[in-house]
């Protein structure tokens, strides 16, 4: 299968088309094939290593001392199931998907855990209008809800409310603080 590979950290050049196995799923995983998937901050952050002060250390010890340890990136994506683990429960075959599955999705095909942030696909959603969605949707509710810890009668101001993240933090704001009021 064909896949956006990288093999050294640095700019969009370190990157290439590459021909690498087909990997199965393993009892407890799913096989997605990918229709389309987003490139993130995170992917960029990871293949260049752009981190700030000590983070930069911690980013090797967590994707490869010397090369990265995961050659294909992209942790969101939208696709069809092709192929489920034996012990897989929550999807079928032939499922439309999309969600966050942590690492692989620049390529034809990816592996996620039946236990990843996967979600059933709805038919008004067209797969790269699915795979957009994860990674600023989850930022937002991750910061306002665990970080900033947002209550009923705060005020909130977001800056900057055009970007995949400030999308989805206006809008999951107005929907924590209302489910803050009952």
């Amino acid at each position: 299968m064909r896949a956006v590979t990288y093999h050294q950290y640095g700019s969009s050049d370190v990157l290439q088309f590459e021909d690498i196995p087909m990997p199965d799923p393993k009892s407890d995983e799913v096989l997605v094939k990918v229709h389309a998937a987003s490139v993130t901050t995170a992917d960029w952050r990871i293949r260049s290593l752009e981190m700030p002060g000590a983070m930069k250390l911690i980013g090797r010890l967590m994707f490869g001392i010397f090369a990265p340890r995961n050659k294909v990136l992209g942790t969101d994506v939208a696709g069809d199931i092709v192929a489920i683990g034996s012990e897989v429960k929550r999807f079928q075959v032939g499922d439309a998907v999309f969600g966050h599955i942590g690492k692989g999705g620049h390529a034809q095909y990816a592996i996620a855990q039946e236990g990843a942030a996967l979600l059933s696909k709805s038919e008004r959603f067209s797969y790269p209008e699915a795979a957009a969605l994860p990674f600023g949707a989850l930022c937002s509710l991750v910061f306002l809800r665990d970080f900033a810890k947002l209550k009923s009668g705060q005020n909130i101001l977001i800056i900057g409310a055009s970007g995949n993240v400030g999308v989805y933090a206006v809008q999951i704001a107005k929907h924590l603080a209302l489910m803050l009021q009952q």
